[in-house]
């Protein structure tokens, strides 16, 4: 497993649980669900996304990757 794939597997596994352990499980319904990502080997690895819920409001969690196009590539540089 690549390096940053592993990095961001872990970056997303921990704001997963830390949302989880942020919201009040008496107003808001969670569900946590695995979601099959393609990293840029075009390998298949899984990430944790989450659904939540409060009355009518709904939000998603929804990883779409490590690298995408006009994100940032490697760590920042300084100018």
């Amino acid at each position: 497993m690549s390096e940053q794939r592993e990095q961001f597997r872990r970056r997303v596994e921990e704001l997963v649980a830390r949302v989880e352990g942020e919201v009040d499980r008496r107003e808001w319904v969670t569900q946590r669900y695995p979601k099959t990502l393609r990293d840029d080997g075009r390998q298949l690895y899984e990430v944790p996304a989450l659904y939540l819920q409060k009355g009518p409001t709904s939000l998603l969690l929804d990883p779409i990757g490590y690298d995408v196009p006009g994100g940032p590539r490697g760590p920042p540089t300084s100018t």
